[in-house]
């Protein structure tokens, strides 16, 4: 009996060893008797095997750039409603910010720049600002602790692929928004 397995990569291996390639467009038909047997195949019922998994080094690969972009998209979360180049100003903020709190006659002018254009204290705008970086800085470490935590399980897992196939990159998160 013929037996089908898919590869991810444009073709079918029809018993274990013959390449079948299934790729078929109007403006280039597949005309390769092999894949016209294998469409024949699949109209009478044929199920193909899936893919074989990956190797283990590919996986890990795979898994730790999806890793990557899942904590980056919630990251983005927190901070997508500020301006990169207001971003680009939350350490110059924060600095001067904890400094007035301390120091009353501390210079701080990009504080003062926008305490005047907004109308409000700068010890007011200070706080503000350190209480929102406080928050801001719990909501971070939690994340990054989640995403080092499946870190942790991906280097246990090893060259194990069974075991790397079994780390979910999308569990243990947050709830979103935080």
């Amino acid at each position: 009996m013929t037996a089908y397995q898919l590869t991810g990569e444009g073709y079918v291996i029809r018993d274990g060893d013959t390449k079948v390639p299934t790729v078929d467009t109007p403006e280039w038909p597949n005309t390769n008797p092999d894949y016209l047997a294998y469409k024949q195949w699949l109209a009478a019922g044929g199920v193909p095997l899936p893919p074989d998994p990956p190797p283990a080094v590919e996986l890990r690969t795979q898994l730790v750039a999806a890793l990557a972009d899942e904590y980056e998209a919630r990251m983005r979360v927190i901070s997508a409603v500020y301006p990169p180049s207001e971003r680009e100003s939350w350490p110059v903020q924060t600095a001067e910010a904890r400094a007035l709190l301390a120091d009353p006659a501390a210079a701080t002018p990009w504080i003062d720049a926008a305490a005047a254009a907004r109308g409000i204290n700068r010890v007011e705008l200070a706080a503000r600002i350190v209480a929102k970086d406080e928050a801001y800085r719990v909501v971070h470490g939690l994340l990054t602790g989640v995403r080092q935590a499946i870190e942790d399980r991906l280097d246990a897992a090893g060259e194990d692929a069974s075991a790397l196939q079994a780390i979910d990159i999308t569990g243990g998160w947050p709830p979103a928004p935080l």
